[in-house]
């Protein structure tokens, strides 16, 4: 797995479990600041004081932010002894009330925060991306109650730096959990999807290729998710530790595949 080695996460980076840089999945480690990298001015890299950043947390789980500084303009702060430079939250469990629950299910649904660090390559940029995604609703899916989210962070590291990303979003995909990620980088709004489908229309891995649409719901501008899978890429989604797979490429056809197994 490709390590990062950024400059240490400011104030908007909050604590949590990150992937170890040898093994490629995350360990519970806390941090407190970032007062020990500075540049020529007295300032870290994101422009803050020389005293040591603040940390803040929920009465649940800790989360991790953009750093208010950081954009597609520039680096923000980041943790150079953790995978990639991620400080990655630990999921909490959220019991939501559903407001139109399926008549086949009860009025309060169990979910769980659906975060995902994945690979990303596109015209040349290569690195890794991670998706920060609350539960934060619930809706009937017919047959079942099933979780809506909000996405909370997104964030894209390469080899010049981690750097904030925005429109962030979720979706479960359905009964069949024929899930999404998007996102926008640079003026172009990605979605992460499936290019495989087994019987019943049903992935049967995680998320492995990319789309290029205008928006979300948008129409197709580029599509990496055909049977032959222009725009590979791989995710991993992050548990309930704070620990995550390594996001190496497993990719095969599912069992079933119209497009052969």
């Amino acid at each position: 797995m490709r390590n990062f080695r950024i400059p240490c996460l400011a104030a908007a980076v909050l604590v949590s479990a990150c992937g170890s840089s040898a093994g490629g999945t995350a360990t519970t480690s806390d941090v407190s600041g970032d007062s020990s990298v500075k540049d020529g001015s007295g300032s870290d890299a994101s422009g803050d004081s020389t005293s040591a950043d603040s940390v803040l947390a929920d009465s649940t789980a800790s989360d991790a932010a953009p750093d208010t500084s950081g954009s597609d303009a520039g680096p923000i702060d980041a943790d150079p002894s953790k995978d990639f430079g991620f400080v990655v939250r630990k999921p909490a469990e959220h019991v939501l009330k559903c407001t139109n629950p399926s008549p086949m299910a009860g009025d309060t649904l169990t979910a769980s925060d659906a975060d995902f660090i994945c690979t990303f390559a596109y015209k040349g940029q290569t690195g890794h991306v991670y998706l920060q995604n609350t539960a934060s609703g619930c809706t009937s899916g017919g047959m079942s109650n099933l979780a809506t989210f909000t996405g909370t962070g997104a964030w894209i590291s390469l080899a010049n730096g981690v750097f904030a990303m925005s429109g962030a979003s979720y979706d479960w995909g359905g009964n069949h959990h024929n899930d999404s990620l998007e996102f926008d980088w640079q003026g172009t709004h990605f979605r992460l999807f499936h290019s495989s489908f087994g019987f019943g229309w049903r992935k049967c891995q995680p998320m492995d290729c990319i789309q290029v649409t205008k928006g979300v719901g948008g129409d197709l501008v580029e599509d990496g998710c055909t049977k032959d899978r222009t725009l590979p890429i791989w995710c991993s989604q992050v548990e309930a530790d704070g620990s995550y797979p390594p996001p190496v490429d497993a990719f095969k056809k599912c069992l079933g595949d119209p497009n052969g197994g």
